[in-house]
Formats: structure tokens, C-alpha cells, sequence
């Protein structure tokens, strides 16, 4: 049922399916691809790209007291 309505929704929809799992395919069976550590939550990267309005307002507020010190 949603099959036929996606088809009749995304003319293109099987086509474009096929591409992607044949894609996934060549992803998952090459043999170079590395795939990346999970990241420690807490660490400093972590938290920077989390919160990243946090460390501009402290890294702006840091260089006011510098220029006033």
C-alpha cells in the first residue's frame, strides 16, 4: 500500500531505490572504506560541536577580559 503510493507519488521511486541499495552495495563491500570512532561525548570536540553558540559567547567573553585586564 505505500509502495503503490510512493510510486504513484515519486514516478521515479523503484528506479531511484534500485540506485541506492546498489550504491549501499559497493559502500558496504569495499574493502578501503574506513569507518570512524564514535566520539567520547564529553570530550572537548564533542561538547564544541554540541553547544557551539556556548563557546562563542565564551571565547568572545575570554577575549573582553583580556583586552580589559
Amino acid at each position: 500500500r505505500t509502495r503503490k503510493w510512493l510510486t504513484g507519488q515519486i514516478p521515479e521511486y523503484d528506479k531511484a531505490l534500485k540506485e541506492h541499495r546498489a550504491d549501499q552495495k559497493l559502500l558496504d563491500n569495499n574493502p578501503n572504506r574506513t569507518r570512524s570512532k564514535p566520539e567520547d561525548p564529553f570530550s572537548f570536540t564533542a561538547l564544541k560541536n554540541k553547544y557551539p553558540t556556548h563557546f562563542l559567547l565564551f571565547s568572545m567573553m575570554h577575549k573582553a577580559k583580556k583586552i580589559n585586564s
